[in-house]
């Protein structure tokens, strides 16, 4: 399944459920897109970005899933990664959120902020995530949220264990995770085939 698939699909679905004549309107520019397809249209953007960035690390040994199923839950993840050494997975959101609207940080309270709006949920999301990957295959894994177009403050924040990190940033924090005394190619196979039988392609 390609990144941003099941997003993009659902962009589409909630747009041909409007009348032709709305439909037309939007597409004239005499109304305003359904804002909830246009949330979706943008997750998928971001998920096509993340995946564009990550398309060199499978050249290294890496082993990457886009939008996959988690049993049980209406839920989807956007990547789930397998280092070369095949001990660890980092279960990776992708966001695109306006650069408009501020910069992405962490308040006072220690709670992730866009500008001054509260996005804290989308840590306690990917951490729900991370957790649920982790349960059922019994290995370490690593949430980390990748923020496009909206700045990240200094780069790269830690909030709640998630990493939240700039686009320019990502592999070298990626990489961090891949450290071992020797990769083990092999491993990394089998975890990465038992991943996709756990979590099948979102449908």
């Amino acid at each position: 399944m390609t990144a941003g698939q099941s997003a993009a699909a659902r962009a589409r679905q909630l747009r041909r459920a409007h009348p032709w004549w709305h439909r037309l309107l939007t597409a004239l520019g005499l109304r305003q897109p359904d804002p909830l397809a246009a949330r979706y249209d943008a997750g998928a953007a971001g998920e096509r970005r993340t995946a564009e960035l990550l398309a060199p690390l499978a050249h290294q040994g890496w082993h990457i899933l886009h939008d996959r199923a988690i049993p049980g839950s209406t839920a989807n993840l956007d990547h789930i990664l397998i280092p070369p050494h095949g001990q660890n997975a980092i279960v990776l959101d992708s966001k695109l959120w306006s650069r408009h609207q501020g910069a992405i940080n962490v308040n006072r309270h220690r709670r992730l902020v866009h500008g001054i709006a509260d996005r804290h949920s989308a840590v306690n999301t990917v951490q729900w995530e991370a957790d649920r990957v982790s349960g059922r295959l019994v290995i370490p894994v690593y949430p980390v949220i990748v923020m496009h177009s909206a700045p990240v403050a200094g780069g790269e924040l830690a909030v709640d264990g998630v990493m939240v990190v700039d686009p320019e940033r990502l592999l070298s924090l990626l990489r961090v995770h891949a450290a071992a005394d020797y990769p083990d190619r092999a491993g990394a196979a089998r975890l990465a085939a038992r991943v996709g039988q756990v979590f099948p392609p979102f449908a």
